[in-house]
């Protein structure tokens, strides 16, 4: 797969970081609790016109990805680049070309895996998030195309030992997004995607800027918010792409 240009890049980052931020920053309580963010990168996806999924290229399952960077509080807590995978599921869901959609399916996960625990192969560090209102965005930007994706998890669970001595406050809310750049996509009549698989990183995010004061929105409220980023982005990439 070729490099973008450092334009395209930037923008990549930019649409994706306000993705991330946006849905973030409406997901908030009045309680104090520590930030946790982890950055991976190396994830790889595959769309099949119904679902999109991990799909690394070995064929592994959960697939490996290159790299997970915790930050806590703003700080570099440390930085895990062996032993790392990731499971992705976001079912029934109908992309189309710079469009932003909603998962209707039921069942729409992310998992990492960390081989930090008691026993690497049957009793690794985990991080289940089971996701709600999963939102999709398709760049049709030939001739490199992307995909961005935000969730708030409706609810998680995570091994009793987590890396770096870390650990989610359950009373806080937990944001997924990430992006990627596709490869093979196939776009049909009105813009119907039926298929792509792309590779790219993605972010978790848990806690809270104490100084400030805002409630928990409805899931739908934090949509509306997101779709508006989202496809202001789109407009911006767009342009750009020509």
């Amino acid at each position: 797969m070729s490099g973008t240009t450092g334009s395209q890049l930037g923008l990549t980052r930019q649409l994706c970081a306000l993705a991330a931020c946006v849905i973030f920053s409406v997901s908030l309580s009045h309680a104090s609790a520590d930030t946790i963010e982890i950055y991976f990168s190396g994830i790889d996806i595959a769309y099949d016109g119904t679902d999109i999924v991990d799909a690394d290229p070995g064929a592994s399952d959960p697939d490996p990805i290159i790299t997970a960077s915790f930050i806590v509080n703003g700080g570099l807590a440390g930085i895990l680049t062996t032993d790392v995978a990731a499971d992705l599921l976001i079912d029934n869901v109908a992309v189309l070309a710079d469009t932003t959609v909603m998962s209707t399916g039921p069942n729409s996960m992310f998992r990492l895996e960390f081989a930090d625990g008691a026993d690497a192969d049957t009793d690794p560090d985990f991080l289940d998030l089971a996701l709600s209102d999963v939102m999709v965005t398709f760049i049709d930007g030939a001739p490199k195309d992307f995909v961005f994706t935000a969730s708030l998890a409706s609810g998680f669970t995570q091994s009793t030992s987590f890396p770096f001595d870390l650990g989610i406050d359950s009373d806080f809310p937990v944001t997924l997004s990430f992006s990627a750049q596709t490869s093979n996509a196939v776009v049909g009549a009105g813009g119907i995607v039926s298929s792509f698989t792309a590779s790219g990183t993605g972010e978790v995010r848990s806690g809270f800027d104490p100084d400030m004061n805002q409630t928990i929105p409805e899931p739908a409220s934090i949509g509306m918010v997101v779709l508006a980023g989202l496809m202001g982005g789109v407009y911006a990439m767009r342009k750009r792409l020509g």
